[in-house]
């Protein structure tokens, strides 16, 4: 399935999207300004600008990528309403869940043989266990970090895993961020309950990105240490972000 890359959207559209503002760091009012890329229809009601690239994607318009009864199909209608929205190319992102469960959903995804779905981002097992940080991930699926079990997935997935979102703190995720940088895969660290130390020391490893910055904090005494505590480390991750490459 073709994805064009420039995509025509509403003005309102764009004045709603926080990404426009945070991406292009523009002065003054969103609303005096035109994304760098875009061009303003005459009628000043539409741009069109190249489109945007999602780094996660766990399903849309009612479709659910980590449902093993999905169909390619439906991943397909998924792919045309994200195009309406304005993303053009995205990575399929698939959420802690048991080997089989995950290959199964993984060829489903290869199976929509879409040109805007540029690989998988693997949203743990290797997260934080704990109430609060692992999110809506199931406490039962997340695991220990182990260099043999991503093997495992990447072959289900065909080599198409691109992304991987760790917790630095998580048993043997330092040897796997090792690992899969030298591979080619790229590392992001979230739904973690790190502290600044296990942070920095994911970063030195080789984390390059976020995911779900400032989101999935532990409830009580300790909630503020996931907070604007370790935003100064993170901030290294985004500086250092990097689109995945397609092979």
């Amino acid at each position: 399935m073709h994805a064009p890359t420039d995509v025509s959207l509403p003005r309102r559209h764009f004045l709603a999207t926080p990404l426009i503002a945070m991406a292009h760091r523009i002065g003054g009012s969103a609303h005096e300004s035109i994304p760098g890329g875009a061009t303003q229809a005459a009628t000043s009601k539409r741009f069109r600008h190249p489109g945007f690239l999602d780094l996660q994607v766990n399903g849309f318009a009612g479709v659910d990528y980590n449902e093993p009864e999905t169909t390619a199909d439906r991943i397909l209608d998924s792919v045309s309403a994200l195009r309406r929205s304005g993303v053009t190319r995205f990575l399929a992102t698939l959420i802690s869940q048991p080997l089989d469960r995950f290959s199964q959903c993984a060829k489903t995804v290869l199976a929509a043989r879409s040109n805007a779905i540029l690989g998988i981002h693997m949203e743990g097992p290797y997260i934080s266990p704990e109430d609060g940080a692992r999110g809506a991930h199931r406490r039962e699926d997340t695991s220990p970090a182990s260099i043999d079990d991503f093997r495992r997935r990447q072959d289900a997935a065909n080599g198409t895993i691109r992304l991987v979102t760790v917790a630095p703190e998580v048993p043997g995720v330092l040897e796997l961020i090792g690992y899969l940088r030298t591979n080619g895969v790229h590392v992001a660290i979230g739904h973690t309950a790190a502290t600044p130390k296990q942070i920095q020391d994911g970063i030195a490893a080789g984390a390059t990105l976020s995911t779900h910055l400032g989101n999935g904090f532990i409830a009580g005494p300790r909630r503020d240490l996931r907070g604007h505590g370790d935003q100064k480390v993170h901030r290294r991750c985004l500086s250092r972000a990097a689109v995945p490459r397609t092979r």
